[in-house]
């Protein structure tokens, strides 16, 4: 029984020194935190006497732009409906130059294929002319040519003597028959005459 009663004595001191310990941390982070606290405030204090002017600077600044921007607001949305509607003209503008552009276009062609039509008729005509001048030129040229040649041709002939000198004789070249033996060549069949115009 004593001992069961300094067994209870030994943890009634043990709880109490547990919570004395926890006692003395609780006011040591107490101590802490209103330090801490105390230094928050002030800093806080600081910036706000350091940021408080740069405040009521900019306050005037911030109210100034907001003035502009409610008086802009109208003036950007009727801006905006304007550019809209010039969108839209210009896109039918673009629709009727693009119609005329092409008209302008078909024209051209027709206008370009018509002119290559009387171009090429025109170099024909030229042509055919050209080919008639030339036979009508060149054929009779042609004629006479040939009449003046033979005529000369006539002429030489009244003008040189009948005589004929005799031709010489060809040599014919010797064959070998396969057996050694010459074979004779083929004979001249007769005397060629000179032929006259």
């Amino acid at each position: 029984m004593h001992d069961t009663q300094n067994i209870q004595l030994m943890l009634t001191a043990v709880a109490a020194v547990a919570l004395l310990i926890q006692t003395i941390f609780m006011i040591v982070i107490a101590v802490m935190l209103m330090k801490a606290i105390k230094t928050g405030r002030q800093e806080l204090n600081e910036y706000r006497t350091a940021v408080m002017p740069i405040v009521d600077k900019i306050k005037p600044i911030v109210d100034k732009v907001q003035r502009v921007v409610d008086d802009l607001a109208p003036k950007v949305e009727e801006i905006s409906t304007q550019l809209t509607v010039m969108s839209k003209s210009l896109r039918e503008q673009t629709a009727d130059i693009q119609v005329a552009a092409n008209d302008i276009i078909d024209r051209t062609r027709r206008q370009a294929s018509r002119v290559d039509n009387i171009v090429t008729s025109v170099l024909n005509r030229v042509e055919r002319v050209g080919d008639f001048v030339s036979d009508a030129v060149a054929k009779p040229m042609r004629q006479m040519s040939g009449l003046i040649a033979s005529v000369k041709a006539a002429v030489e002939t009244l003008r040189e003597p009948e005589t004929v000198p005799p031709r010489a004789p060809r040599a014919v070249p010797a064959r070998y028959q396969p057996d050694g033996e010459h074979a004779s060549g083929p004979r001249p069949t007769g005397t060629a005459t000179p032929f006259r115009p």
